[in-house]
């Protein structure tokens, strides 16, 4: 966590957080970074620009963050493309 941040805790139905934590999954980030990226979404995609003056705050991922994301995601990848490809074989080798 930066030194600026927060901790909160918030309260959702078992089906949205089952949906977050599909979503999270598919992008390859933690529950947490999930809910952060789609509040900086919310806050910064609003027509309303009320609602960004109100908060005082419009928060954008540095180029070093979003390096770093594309880096963990792309090695992700790789990750689960060699898993497969291990499996793959190993069925095919008569192994399971």
């Amino acid at each position: 966590m930066q030194a600026d941040s927060r901790r909160i805790n918030i309260t959702v139905p078992e089906s949205l957080l089952q949906k977050i934590d599909a979503a999270a999954e598919k992008l390859f980030v933690s529950r947490s970074e999930f809910i952060r990226m789609a509040t900086i979404h919310k806050i910064t995609h609003n027509p309303d620009s009320r609602l960004e003056a109100n908060l005082g705050v419009i928060y954008a991922m540095t180029n070093k963050q979003l390096t770093e994301l594309v880096r963990l995601i792309a090695n992700e990848k790789r990750r689960r493309f060699a898993e497969n490809t291990m499996s793959r074989q190993a069925m095919d080798e008569g192994v399971y």
